[in-house]
């Protein structure tokens, strides 16, 4: 393991995170955990939820009881608004497996999807979606809507989309109207 760079809250970066941002480079789940925490702590203190993708990841695959456990210690179902960073690493005896970002945000009873590589992930949203959609609110659908989102043009901007789409979304979720939407 790198030096130590940075500790922010719950989140450590390594001298390896950062030379990641130096690019052409897919981020890591530290770097991704680290930019969602600085929206929570920064931006959005009240409002929505961050949930990184080490934490997605064991949602999606783990047991139904350690998933009503996580989302009700993380108080999911208290938000407003919940951003998952989605991963499709298949394999849960490996860390920081997979070839691709996406996000996942469950914002008013419903789950809409942000993948930038055409749906790639989208079996792996519906995964996570059909196991924390009963614990986050009363009536939630597990459907998974694909909303528009721009698309990468390389193999390796997955991350920053997913970075870019959490903040967008937050920015403007956060002061949209009831009747507002994200379909369209």
């Amino acid at each position: 393991m790198g030096e130590k760079v940075l500790s922010y809250h719950d989140i450590l970066l390594r001298q390896e995170d950062l030379e990641l941002l130096r690019g052409p480079q897919w981020l890591n789940d530290q770097v991704i955990a680290f930019y969602f925490e600085y929206l929570l702590r920064e931006k959005h203190q009240d409002g929505p939820a961050f949930v990184s993708g080490a934490t997605s990841f064991f949602m999606a695959n783990g047991g139904a009881a350690d998933v009503k456990q996580t989302v009700a210690s993380m108080r999911l179902a208290e938000r407003p608004l919940v951003f998952f960073a989605v991963n499709n690493n298949p394999f849960v005896d490996v860390a920081e497996g997979g070839s691709h970002w996406s996000l996942l945000t469950f914002w008013r009873g419903r789950f809409f999807h942000c993948d930038s590589a055409a749906g790639l992930n989208r079996s792996v949203a519906q995964q996570l979606a059909a196991q924390v959609g009963p614990h986050l609110a009363s009536g939630s659908a597990s459907k998974v809507v694909d909303a528009k989102t721009v698309q990468q043009v390389n193999g390796y901007d997955c991350g920053v989309h997913v970075m870019a789409n959490a903040r967008a979304l937050a920015g403007a979720l956060c002061t949209t109207p009831p009747g507002g939407g994200m379909e369209g």
